[in-house]
């Protein structure tokens, strides 16, 4: 059984986390906005000078601004603007990062994947493949008929979420702050009977890190270059989700077991600043291990 309330603008309320925007990210919510209903902005502690700019913006566009003050983590803010489209009846939400850029037909895509997809499962969330700028690869590159592809999890920048799933399967995990955040609540959702869809594009562009490319013995590695302290929630919280759902999400499970393994080696052997940025990756290891979770305060 689908949602039993099918997604369109009049009922889609977009939801951006930000954290020191730069110049170009009002134009990219501008082109969100025009898609929906309404605009909800949580900002983590960006300055002074960017707050002004919000806000002046949003007397100017009209979208609600929440100011936390510091960085409280994506999934903090992820479940603030939740709560705040919940409270004013929106039935689903499309959740960004501040650096996509999506594209103005990204929830007209979304939309038809709902309607086409028929299954036992009611929806939880649509993610929207896109495009790597740098590298100019789509991810993800399997889709079913073109169209969409059945998977365990999404990334959160271009997710269009029922708000009735979101309602069952229970808020973002605030312990793990950033990174994992978008897979903990798919694999919840997914424990509850809810599917998870990709829709087939690009449909929005989309950066991992800012990647650098390398050679070595005539093949080509691509490094995220993410700062030590990415590098440790990453770490973190990777290896704590990994030991947690290698029951039910076996091949993610493993799949993530050996991508952590190959980073730091490829980590040590191209990027900048690596020694500090393995001690980090160590400690993320040990702490995930032992289930220490929250915000890092000896950055």
């Amino acid at each position: 059984m689908r949602s039993r309330i099918a997604p369109s603008k009049e009922n889609t309320c977009a939801v951006f986390v930000t954290f020191h925007p730069d110049a170009g990210f009002l134009d990219r919510l501008t082109r969100v906005a025009r898609q929906v209903g309404d605009v909800i902005v949580i900002d983590n502690g960006s300055s002074e000078l960017e707050l002004g700019e919000l806000r002046g913006a949003s007397n100017t566009l009209g979208f609600a601004l929440i100011c936390n003050g510091e960085n409280l983590g994506v999934a903090k803010a992820l479940n603030q603007g939740m709560d705040l489209a919940l409270s004013r009846g929106w039935q689903w939400a499309l959740t960004f990062d501040q650096d996509t850029l999506a594209y103005d037909f990204l929830l007209d895509r979304l939309i038809e994947t709902w309607r086409d997809y028929d299954s036992a499962n009611e929806l939880a969330v649509i993610g929207s493949s896109y495009l790597d700028p740098p590298s100019g690869e789509v991810y993800p590159i399997e889709t079913r008929n073109g169209k969409w592809t059945e998977c365990s999890s999404v990334i959160t920048s271009g997710s269009l979420i029922s708000m009735a799933a979101f309602g069952r399967t229970g808020p973002f995990r605030e312990e793990f702050f950033i990174d994992c955040v978008d897979d903990d609540f798919c694999f919840r959702a997914r424990r509850m009977g809810h599917a998870i869809l990709c829709a087939g594009g690009p449909l929005m562009e989309h950066r991992i890190g800012t990647v650098e490319y390398h050679c070595f013995l005539g093949k080509k590695y691509a490094t995220p270059n993410y700062p030590p302290v990415r590098r440790y929630y990453i770490m973190r919280n990777s290896i704590a989700l990994a030991i947690e759902c290698r029951s039910e999400e076996p091949e993610w499970a493993r799949g993530t077991r050996k991508k952590i393994v190959k980073d730091l080696l490829l980590t040590l052997a191209f990027e900048s600043n690596r020694w500090r940025k393995a001690r980090m990756c160590l400690k993320g290891l040990w702490d995930g291990l032992r289930g220490k979770f929250g915000r890092l305060t000896d950055e």
